[in-house]
């Protein structure tokens, strides 16, 4: 691996452009920065994960360990939250981020409130648990959901023709900040689709081969996608599957929760939530 490579693998360059930015902004203010105090305290943020308080969507998205970092925020920040089973819709959970990253993005929200709903009724409401866990799959994993979509629908579309008799096909998104984000809902069709089971082994070989292709990179993080053992779990338990169900499985998965690192363990979580007024702290 080149020095290069190692910068890109592990997002140097995204800290020290930022924190270079954020010492000319401190230093317009006050001409009393001490340089290496700045340094220090704001890789010291980083590391303990309180840097993403309040700032914006494209830098709290930037890296696996800042959008990991964003969920433990929203999780604690919120902790008091729809306790006692209370539900807020999807409109609230948006307002709600938007606390903490006033630029957050409506359609993170809804893919993971589709998760929870299984794509249906993505007006109906959420208990904050349901969402919370959702909502760190969806975020932390939000390329990687985009590839695996893709390859559910290439399963589908396996096969049909089109008017010229060609076998239709689908690109595969490699999973980078820089993938393109779309704003748009499901579409109908593909809604039809992810809500049919495909054969779980085969979703798997196919998931499989892809992921291989990515760790091949150098300069690909491995944190951007969820550990294989979480995966074949899911995939080798059940015959046939739907891509809400995988999802589904995946935000119940203490072993992915733990691999993440910030949240307690899903049930624990719920239970502590519940206790209205608790000081106790519910993420890790």
């Amino acid at each position: 691996m080149t020095p290069q490579q190692y910068l890109e693998k592990h997002f140097i360059n995204v800290y020290l452009e930022d924190a270079v930015t954020q010492l000319l902004e401190h230093k317009d203010e006050t001409q009393k920065v001490n340089v290496y105090n700045f340094m220090a305290d704001y890789f010291q943020s980083v590391k303990n994960g309180k840097h993403t308080l309040f700032r914006s969507y494209s830098y709290v998205s930037a890296t696996p360990h800042n959008r990991a970092s964003m969920v433990q925020t929203f999780g604690s920040w919120l902790r008091r939250v729809a306790t006692n089973g209370e539900l807020l819709s999807i409109a609230e959970y948006h307002s709600l981020l938007k606390l903490i990253c006033p630029d957050f993005p409506l359609s993170i929200v809804k893919k993971a409130a589709r998760i929870v709903l299984m794509d249906d009724a993505t007006d109906c409401s959420m208990s904050f648990t349901d969402f919370l866990y959702a909502f760190q799959l969806q975020f932390v994993y939000d390329e990687f959901l985009t590839t695996t979509k893709d390859i559910f629908l290439g399963f589908h579309d396996k096969g049909r023709r089109n008017s010229t008799g060609s076998i239709t096909s689908r690109p595969v998104v490699v999973p980078t900040s820089e993938t393109e984000k779309s704003e748009e809902d499901t579409k109908p069709q593909e809604s039809t689709s992810l809500n049919l089971p495909i054969d779980s082994s085969s979703f798997l070989s196919t998931l499989l081969s892809v992921v291989e292709k990515y760790m091949n990179d150098n300069t690909f993080s491995v944190e951007r996608i969820p550990p294989i053992s979480v995966l074949e779990k899911i995939l080798k338990n059940s015959e046939k599957i739907t891509y809400y169900e995988f999802l589904l499985a995946l935000t119940k998965s203490d072993d992915l929760n733990k691999s993440i690192g910030r949240l307690l363990p899903r049930m624990e979580f719920a239970k502590i939530h519940n206790l209205a007024g608790t000081e106790t702290e519910v993420v890790r």
